[in-house]
């Protein structure tokens, strides 16, 4: 049975951060910053690695990016090559974001 990991997105300012909660540590491993085109397709903007928390079952990011201006929705996609062995790939809820 595989499981799929939580992961979120959040932002203040020009800083997104993003969290990822699992049973084992994903330090050193990557998730993608996303945004959905006009098309409805989603395309990688920027590739972040995780570091360690106090928290060893959870890895973060925090990263700065500027989106065009605008609307945007953006997530966080953790791809299952990275999250390893019985897990699936992981996706935070999406966010508008208004620039």
């Amino acid at each position: 049975m595989k499981v799929r990991p939580r992961v979120t997105l959040s932002r203040v300012g020009l800083t997104f951060s993003t969290r990822v909660s699992t049973a084992r540590s994903l330090a050193g491993r990557y998730v993608f910053l996303q945004r959905r085109t006009a098309l409805g397709q989603w395309v990688s903007l920027k590739r972040v690695t995780l570091r360690a928390t106090s928290a060893q079952t959870v890895a973060a990011a925090s990263f700065r990016f500027t989106l065009p201006r605008g609307t945007s929705r953006v997530r966080i996609l953790l791809p299952q090559a990275q999250a390893g062995g019985g897990y699936l790939a992981g996706i935070s809820p999406v966010r508008t974001v208004v620039r």
